[in-house]
């Protein structure tokens, strides 16, 4: 396993009914808080998301009550899934600040998805090391998850097209 990482880039998640964090994600950002304490690098929190606050900015609070320090953290935040995740962390982060050897941090139920995903939309020139936080959840919602996440692993597999960045219109 890679012992320097430029960057971490932590996956954001819907937000729950009343705007916050669900428990899935906290367990990413409760990760990515340890994970920075052991790595000491700067920390991007990826996610955009529908409502009036982004998925980003809900992590940037958890992670300061963490501990981290905010000038560690960078904000994307117009992504709206985890193709978007990749892309836009790639455009303005990854690239401008030669951050090539990253850790994602995801879900245990979303590492597969998210290999695959930002894999292909980095290439080659990344080191990228995938880390899932534990899913603290139901074995019911567990295997809901694993289900739904099998199904869009299969769609992947017939498109495989990661060069065209998304528009917010692939969304609707």
């Amino acid at each position: 396993m890679n012992t320097h990482h430029d960057a971490l880039v932590v996956l954001g998640m819907v937000l729950d009914s009343s705007g916050k964090l669900n428990t899935l994600a906290q367990a990413r950002v409760k990760l990515a808080a340890t994970c920075y304490k052991k790595y000491n690098c700067p920390i991007v929190l990826s996610g955009g998301g529908m409502g009036e606050i982004s998925e980003a900015r809900c992590m940037l609070q958890a992670l300061l009550d963490l501990q981290v320090p905010a000038q560690h953290i960078f904000l994307e935040e117009e992504s709206l899934d985890t193709l978007g995740n990749a892309y836009f962390t790639k455009k303005q982060f990854l690239e401008k600040n030669n951050w090539f050897r990253i850790m994602v941090i995801t879900s245990e139920f979303h590492v597969a998805r998210t290999r695959k995903i930002f894999c292909g939309v980095l290439g080659k020139a990344f080191s990228i090391t995938f880390l899932g936080a534990e899913d603290c959840i139901s074995q019911q919602q567990k295997q809901q998850l694993y289900a739904m996440e099998k199904l869009f692993l299969e769609k992947l597999q017939l498109s495989d097209n990661f060069t065209t960045p998304p528009k917010r219109s692939d969304y609707k």
